[in-house]
This record gives structure tokens, sequence and C-alpha cells, in this order.
């Protein structure tokens, strides 16, 4: 992993790091990748998150996170590391921080040969918070025939969190790709969005009937929610943003 500071037109901080870069280095015998991070501005740190690969046999995946201070020359504050229990090959896909700067990281995992979503929540000094099950929430979205992939979080002004995402949900007889949208209290506990769906709200078929659909970022102002996404079908292809009015009840 590595971190490069700039300015605004892109001119290198030379004292940064080495000549501007931070690099993070694995342990040995590891590899390390990149998924996604997120500056807190009160504290100048950046959150890296990503996963941890042990190169053994079978290689033994986790998640790590970075914290990189970026004052000065930077320097590491920190590094975090936890796996899924019960969980295979788990991949973060982003990382979000609470109003207390509380770190969140979404993304998924296999559990029982079925891919799930996760939410873990750890507190600044990179223990796990009083969230779902030891700091950890799993959800198997709408059951074990449908493959689901979590793309991106966000926190409205209570701390509830929501979660988009895409959903391969399969039949007999056909394969329908849809998107997905939970939430969650700040204590990791789902809340209902829709009367349907075991209170998932499932997005489907926005551009024509059995288009793909995907969303791949949220955005929350005040109690509206902004989904962006695309929505695919033989006739018709569009990029697409989704505003919702959220019930905060």
């Amino acid at each position: 992993m590595i971190v490069i500071k700039s300015d605004l037109d892109g001119q290198i901080d030379q004292l940064f790091g080495n000549n501007g870069t931070f690099r993070i280095v694995p342990q040995p015998n590891y590899l390390l990748f990149h998924n996604d991070s997120i500056l807190n501005p009160q504290n100048d740190t950046i959150y890296i998150v990503g996963q941890e690969i042990q190169m053994s046999y079978p290689p033994q995946t986790g998640i790590y996170i970075a914290a990189v201070n970026v004052q000065s020359n930077g320097s590491l504050a920190g590094e975090f590391r936890f796996s899924i229990p019960n969980g295979d090959s788990p991949l973060p896909t982003d990382i979000e921080l609470d109003s207390n700067g509380n770190i969140l990281v979404v993304g998924n995992v296999d559990i029982s040969n079925d891919q799930c979503i996760f939410v873990a929540k750890l507190l600044p000094n990179g223990n796990f918070a009083n969230f779902g099950n030891s700091g950890i929430y799993t959800e198997n979205i709408l059951g074990p025939q449908s493959v689901k992939i979590a793309h991106d979080c966000a926190i409205d002004f209570s701390g509830k969190i929501y979660i988009v995402g895409t959903m391969d949900f399969d039949t007999t007889s056909t394969s329908q790709q849809d998107a997905f949208l939970t939430r969650l209290n700040s204590n990791g506990q789902r809340e209902l969005l829709s009367p349907h769906n075991n209170g998932v709200l499932r997005i489907r078929n926005v551009a024509d009937l059995n288009a793909i659909d995907a969303f791949n970022s949220i955005l929350i102002n005040n109690n509206t929610i902004f989904l962006t996404g695309y929505s695919n079908s033989n006739s018709n292809s569009l990029s697409i943003t989704l505003k919702l009015i959220s019930n905060q009840n």
C-alpha cells in the first residue's frame, strides 16, 4: 500500500514519506491489497482498508486497516487486523467514519459456501465497538438463492448505516441482477426498509423488464438518499440517480 501527498496543483510533497510516497510494507509471506480509504481531517489521518493474504496453503485472508498520519513527513499511527468468524475470503469494499471517529468497514464474505455482506465497527483504537455480534454484523440478504455484493455505505445524522449493493437472484428458469438497500441502526441491528423481501429494499427493472440493475454509490443529505448506478436491458442502457426519502422511524 502507498500514500502519495501533493498540493491541489499536483505538486508532490517531497518531505512526505520517501520523496512524497509513504509505503506500507506487508509482513513476510503476506500480500496486501488496497480496497478503499478515507481521511479524518480532525486528526489528519488516512484510514486505508484492504485484504491481507497469508501465502500459505490454503491461503488465509483477513481484513487489514492502516492509519497513516499525513502531517509533516508521515507516520504509521496504527494497524488493525480482524477476520470474520466462520467466514472465508472476506473482501472489504468501503470504509467510513461516523461522527465519533469510529471506523466502519463494509464488504462481502463467504459463510458456509454462501456469499454474505458484512459490516464491522471498530473504535478509533482498533478495538471492536458494541455492534452486531462482537463488533461484526453479517447477513445473507434474501437467502441462499442470491449472490450478494455490498458496494458502498453511508451514515446518516442519527448514526444509522445504509448499505447498497447488487445481487444475482436465481430461480429455476432465470437469473436476475437487482440492486438492494438495507439499513442498520448504530448498534448493528437491521431495520426494515420495505414491507417485502424481509425488509430489504429491492430495486429492479428500472430501465426495462429483465434489466440488469446495479447501484454502486450512496449519498445522504439530511433525510434524503441518493443512489447512483446503471440499469441495462436489451433495449435500454441508462445511467441512473435515484432519490429516496428516508423514514427515520
